[in-house]
């Protein structure tokens, strides 16, 4: 079985809304902190996962593909990890397609919907949606 693990609910109603019809269970880690985890339990039942992560190098001093890169050397060897990388998050990967996107209230769930709806075309084009697509499809 196929999947996804995001760091949050945001994360987790933008796939869903972008790829409705998937037979991919889509799981919230509830922060970066607890994907590892999440992730490895699942690789350990057999799933094939993905992890979406942001890479928040919008905070000074702070890029989780080094933080990840060092726990692979040290930990997760054995563990082969499917990771797409938002950088630095999913709202400024999304800000290329649309500006609505940025500064973006989260909590009005029908106009980020709409939104995405409206640019679901140029969202899928964009890199890390396509690896998504792809994992989805293989």
């Amino acid at each position: 079985m196929k999947t996804i693990v995001v760091e949050g609910n945001f994360d987790c109603f933008i796939l869903n809304t972008l790829f409705p019809d998937s037979k991919v269970k889509i799981r919230i880690a509830q922060g970066f902190s607890n994907v590892l985890s999440v992730s490895r339990t699942l690789i350990d039942y057999g799933f094939d996962v993905l992890i979406v992560l942001d890479t928040d190098t919008n905070v000074s001093g702070l890029d989780n593909r080094m933080i990840i890169q060092r726990l692979m050397n040290n930990d997760l060897i054995d563990y082969h990890l499917n990771i797409v990388w938002m950088d630095s998050c999913i709202e400024i990967v999304l800000g290329k397609v649309s500006s609505d996107f940025i500064n973006l209230n989260k909590r009005n769930k029908n106009l980020i919907k709409d939104i995405l709806l409206k640019n679901k075309d140029a969202i899928l084009n964009l890199k890390e949606f396509q690896v998504i697509q792809e994992f989805i499809d293989k």
